[in-house]
């Protein structure tokens, strides 16, 4: 199990993804330190929840680790996998990282954060956010 504690310069991102098989949004979360992004499918659209709701949870799929250049990659997917455009982007800070559950700290700009991902079983994970203030 690897443990970590993050140093403020992690990032969420989340990418909107039409691809051939299902419309879905990928939520990635980079360790500064690391050279992959982590990375989950959700098919509701969690962006939006940053701006309607203080809190909300939802089941996700965890994904292989993508390449950092979705950080700031808009365009199409090859091999035919669609294409991906960001739809929101902010700093963070890792507060707790193993291989079954990660804590993140997330600076919205309006206010502060909370993100828990928790395995389930399997590729399922939990996916629970909770604003600060």
């Amino acid at each position: 199990m690897v443990e970590r504690q993050g140093d403020g310069n992690d990032k969420l991102v989340i990418l909107y993804h039409v691809s051939p098989v299902v419309i879905h949004w990928d939520i990635l979360i980079h360790a500064a330190d690391a050279p992959v992004l982590l990375a989950w499918r959700c098919l509701i659209d969690p962006a939006g929840w940053f701006l309607t709701s203080r809190q909300f949870a939802t089941t996700i799929i965890r994904l292989p680790d993508h390449r950092l250049k979705y950080l700031n990659y808009s365009g199409a997917i090859s091999d035919n996998r669609g294409w991906v455009t960001p739809v929101l982007r902010y700093p963070g800070k890792m507060t707790h990282q193993s291989d079954m559950e990660l804590k993140l700290r997330v600076e919205t700009g309006i206010a502060p954060w909370r993100l828990s991902l928790q395995q389930i079983k399997g590729n399922q994970w939990r996916l629970e956010a909770t604003c600060l203030e």
